[in-house]
């Protein structure tokens, strides 16, 4: 498979993606912290989800911050990117 480097808009892209995926994960905590005191230690499962998919979500974007090669697959154990994830920028 064909690799390069990320280049400059490719790494501004995970930049921003990290940026909104790190605010809904601390918005999403912080309901759950919210509602876990105010329920006295309970959460509604819907709360616990967003949660959950939020932490996720920040997690993916760590890694793909990470990831230094882009290649027409994701291959996250070389650090490399799939291509089609940035067609749209």
């Amino acid at each position: 498979m064909k690799t390069r480097l990320k280049n400059k808009a490719e790494k501004k892209f995970d930049s921003n993606e990290l940026e909104n995926n790190k605010d809904e994960f601390l918005k999403t905590a912080s309901e759950f912290a919210s509602e876990f005191s105010d329920m006295e230690g309970d959460v509604y499962f819907s709360t616990y989800q967003k949660f959950q998919n939020s932490h996720w979500h920040y997690d993916r974007s760590l890694e793909v911050m990470a990831m230094k090669k882009v290649g027409d697959e994701w291959d996250y154990s070389k650090g490399i990117t799939g291509a089609y994830r940035y067609r749209g920028i």
